[in-house]
């Protein structure tokens, strides 16, 4: 599994340009994730990169870009609707938006065809309030991101660099991982509450 991980960083982190472009599966689907779940999957992007320019959806269908969301700390968390890994984190995600809201913003961006529209009322069909329906309908920002799993979080820090990838389903409302999000990856975890 570490050759597994290692491997995927020289892909994604180890060329000279700011991101790396690895061909994305022809479709995303429920079965194209390989790496197990576990904070062990996190890839530290050092030094940060800056976060593409590429635009994706708002829950309104409207083009946005990461500079939206500069001076504040993101989990840009990159999902399908086919992909089963996904759906089932999504609960713990919403939660995790709701709880770690206040120090930082939960970007879910669905990287299907449904678009901004498909996404919302997915949302909120399942409930899940605390997320907002983004979208990457034609994959271009993950493209740009050289993402060919799902799912795949990017931790975007405020002056808008990423600064660590997570590839798989996470334990997202854990206090490991918030505090990893909160004080990102090179500072110790908050000791949790016993």
């Amino acid at each position: 599994m570490r050759f597994m991980i290692g491997l995927v960083a020289l892909l994604v982190l180890g060329t000279s340009e700011a991101w790396a472009a690895m061909p994305l599966p022809r479709a995303f689907g429920p079965n194209t994730y390989t790496i197990p779940a576990a904070l062990e999957s996190l890839l530290a992007v050092d030094p940060p990169k800056p976060m593409p320019k590429t635009s994706f959806l708002d829950p309104s269908g409207a083009p946005v870009s990461f500079s939206r969301f500069k001076g504040k700390r993101v989990l840009a968390f990159f999902w399908s609707q086919a992909c089963v890994p996904c759906l089932k984190t999504m609960p713990e995600l919403n939660a995790m938006a709701e709880n770690g809201g206040k120090y930082f913003e939960v970007v879910p961006i669905a990287v299907d065809s449904h678009g901004a529209a498909g996404t919302k009322a997915l949302l909120a069909r399942q409930k899940w309030s605390h997320l907002k329906g983004y979208s990457d309908p034609n994959r271009e920002l993950a493209t740009a991101l050289g993402i060919s799993m799902l799912p795949t979080s990017v931790l975007i820090d405020p002056s808008g660099k990423a600064t660590a990838i997570l590839l798989g389903p996470q334990a997202w409302n854990s206090q490991e991982t918030l505090s990893l999000i909160v004080n990102g990856p090179s500072t110790p975890l908050i000791p949790s509450a016993k």
